[in-house]
């Protein structure tokens, strides 16, 4: 006898209910069915569509392990009939793979159907058997291709046929040596292709049948008129275990010894309703699923023993009461325990389901890619570091950006667990990574005795390059903003040579050059610059702040007059680096003057702004085209246009010929107020060309205008009537 009693208590547990719903769309359920793989739970039940109170279809619904509600349910064939005799059973494969079966009584008969695991799709019910009464169809799974099928009919013989995915065919029919009883029997098949049968005899005797190979070989447990409702399991190594209810009280469980030889005992008090369900997982565990009636009320319970341990912890218990002809299955190794019942609490009845905590330890770690660094440099790899392994994880199996399964991941399948792993990164994941979008690594562990853990995730963002906007220009140029970023070093000095503060952004009199960096969606941020002659090498780096550096800087080695190539290397905080150079030419050279005329113009709306006219203007200078890029322009009172006291403005010249007009160039640029009245006015004009350099002092050009009046642009605002 094996020394196991424990007492099923409501609201005190070794276990404990984690979360029950009432299925609001399974009217009329009777003998539902639930299968479980991984993290996916599928429930299978005949249900009454037209709420007509009589089966009409077979109904699935699939939800997470966590769920708390099923979701929308799914016809994967019809099921016609009285709804005691028009059931679903549904069981799971090695690889996710579900085979459904059920019978249609007014058909007198039973069907099949199959999920792939890869599409989702149900295939088209497929026949299994025609025979007078069959009933009560269960479904088990050996490895990913045989779909164990049993049913019975009443007082006959219970039979088995076996789908072959592979071979696409059926066995012959296989029969138990005994009659059975009119109750729903149960099948359950190892991971080592062992299968067992449990089910009642005629003369109420609960029994066990084992496949052979070529046959089924029955073992009857009880003496006749005690039992009912045998539920079965079989352990990776072949044990088969078994529990059954008494038809007086008590519920009880027994594990095969040898042929014909079976120690049992009774593990609850009670009076059992419906089937006692038992399930063995990949780590040993026995879980425990059943129905009782204790102090008058009727609710489904759960328990189990973990491996190596000698008895089960107290039962936990549904809330719902009034439940019949419960079914159980395990997922995620066993972390977590479904039982699915008929409450006939509501009307119609409807499927109660209820989720436990299981018995096994989760097979889990936490993971840390690169330390749990929130940014790091794009890699074809990656080294993750797994915190507080639990369950004695052994191999593990991984995807980017979903969870993985055995048939797509990016591992190349299952691979040895280490605390410390490198995890490759494909190049679709690099290609896609984002500052604002982190990557994400879900894994999945599994101990050596292949019992699968929850998937654990952790993110991070990719930084795959330097991402910035970068100017290289004239030193003078006025595109360059007015204030630099400080740095520790010196900067490069402006001459005092008289030159304009503007100019052709691809020339320079100086040997600096502007450098104007701006990070753009720069993950890792900017880190250093340098500065150098070739793409190779460059000076000492420079700190970058904030993603941004702005600063004029000596260039660097020989920097002879005409074309000069110019590198950076700018780096990020990641370790990323990019090289950008720019043409720039250098022209330290005084335009010379050849003649031109110069006028002004007043606007007679606004007398202060004038139109300044060039004709003919004539510079010799190595700048391409008509030889100057603009002119400097000052306003005075007194026609002296060496007074050191000008302001002077560069403006772009425009157009491409030797003749221009610059519109709207106002008197009053650069004067004092005192300076303001009427009378004459003088602006100064000196060529430029696209180094900023100017002619000489000699070449100035002067042009008068007279003032007699002073007005001002007008601004026109829209009238607003309210």
């Amino acid at each position: 006898m094996l020394a196991l009693q424990i007492h099923p208590s409501y609201g005190q547990s070794g276990t404990q209910l984690l979360q029950e719903f009432t299925i609001g769309d399974s009217n009329s359920t009777k003998f539902p069915s639930v299968a479980a793989h991984n993290q996916t739970v599928y429930i299978g039940s005949g249900v009454s569509a037209n709420n007509s109170g009589e089966t009409t279809d077979a109904m699935i619904w699939s939800m997470n392990e966590q769920a708390t509600s099923a979701g929308s349910r799914f016809s994967i064939g019809s099921a016609l009939g009285k709804t005691d005799y028009s059931s679903v059973a549904v069981a799971t494969g090695s690889d996710g793979v579900v085979f459904a079966a059920w019978s249609s009584i007014n058909e007198r008969r039973i069907f099949m159907s199959r999920r792939d695991p890869s599409s989702g799709v149900w295939s088209t019910r497929q026949e299994v058997t025609a025979a007078d009464f069959p009933i009560f169809p269960q479904v088990a799974v050996v490895g990913n291709n045989q779909a164990f099928i049993i049913w019975q009919g009443v007082n006959t013989y219970l039979s088995l046929k076996i789908w072959n995915q592979t071979t696409n065919s059926w066995s012959p029919v296989y029969n138990t040596t005994q009659k059975t009883y009119s109750t729903a029997p149960a099948i359950r098949a190892g991971s080592g292709g062992h299968v067992g049968i449990g089910f009642t005899t005629k003369d109420l005797q609960a029994a066990v049948a084992i496949w052979t190979g070529n046959g089924l070989s029955t073992e009857i447990l009880t003496s006749a008129g005690n039992a009912a409702d045998t539920g079965v399991a079989v352990d990776s190594t072949g044990k088969f275990y078994a529990a059954w209810r008494s038809l007086g009280s008590g519920i009880f469980y027994a594990e095969r010894q040898a042929a014909n030889s079976w120690a049992s005992a009774q593990f609850a008090t009670g009076s059992g309703k419906g089937a006692v369900n038992v399930v063995v997982d990949a780590g040993g565990t026995v879980h425990l699923g059943w129905i009782s009636e204790i102090s008058g009320s009727l609710r489904g319970y759960y328990s189990y023993r973990q491996s190596g341990q000698s008895s089960f912890v107290t039962a936990a218990a549904t809330s719902a009461t009034v439940l019949f002809n419960s079914r159980l299955a395990v997922s995620s190794g066993g972390a977590y325990a479904h039982l699915v019942a008929e409450n006939f609490a509501v009307g119609p009845q409807k499927i109660e389901y209820a989720r436990f905590r299981g018995g096994t330890p989760l097979v889990t770690a936490t993971p840390k890619i690169a330390g749990g660094t929130e940014v790091i440099k794009g890699a074809t790899s990656v080294s993750v570091t797994f915190e507080n392994p639990q369950g004695s994880p052994a191999s593990m199996i991984w995807r980017w950006n979903a969870a993985p399964t055995e048939a797509v991941n990016d591992s190349g399948g299952w691979q040895s667990f280490a605390t410390t792993k490198t995890i490759n990164v494909p190049t679709a994941v690099l290609d896609a990574a984002s500052c604002l979008k982190p990557s994400t690594l879900y894994v999945q562990l599994r101990n050596a005795s292949q019992v699968t853990g929850l998937v654990v995730s952790d993110s991070v963002i990719f930084d795959t390059g330097v991402t910035a906007f970068v100017t290289m220009i004239n030193p003078y140029s006025m595109d360059r903003p007015t204030t630099f970023t400080p740095l520790a070093n010196e900067l490069g000095d402006f001459s005092t040579d008289g030159g304009a503060s503007d100019g052709h952004p691809g020339y320079t009199r100086e040997q600096q050059i502007y450098i104007g960096i701006q990070g753009v969606n720069e993950c890792g941020g900017l880190k250093t610059v340098a500065i150098g002659r070739t793409s190779t090498s460059f000076g000492t780096p420079m700190t970058i702040t904030n993603n941004l550096f702005s600063n004029v800087q000596p260039v660097p080695g020989t920097f002879p007059v005409g074309s000069n190539q110019v590198w950076i290397k700018v780096t990020d905080g990641v370790g990323n680096e990019k090289t950008y150079n720019t043409t720039i030419t250098y022209d330290p050279n005084i335009p010379s003057f050849g003649g031109g005329s110069f006028t002004a113009t007043s606007n007679p709306n606004a007398t202060i702004l004038t139109a300044l006219n060039f004709s003919n203007v004539l510079v010799t200078d190595d700048y391409p085209g008509r030889h100057f890029w603009g002119v400097w322009l000052a306003n005075s009172r007194t026609n002296n246009p060496t007074n050191t006291a000008l302001v002077w403005y560069p403006v772009e010249a425009p157009g491409t010929t030797n003749s221009f007009t610059i519109q709207n160039w106002s008197l009053l640029g650069g004067l004092k107020a005192s300076d303001i009245s009427t009378g004459t006015y003088y602006v100064f004009a000196r060529m430029l060309d696209g180094a900023g350099n100017p002619v000489p002092e000699a070449a100035i050009m002067v042009a008068t205008v007279n003032l007699s009046e002073l007005t001002y642009p007008k601004i026109h605002l829209p009238i607003v009537v309210r």
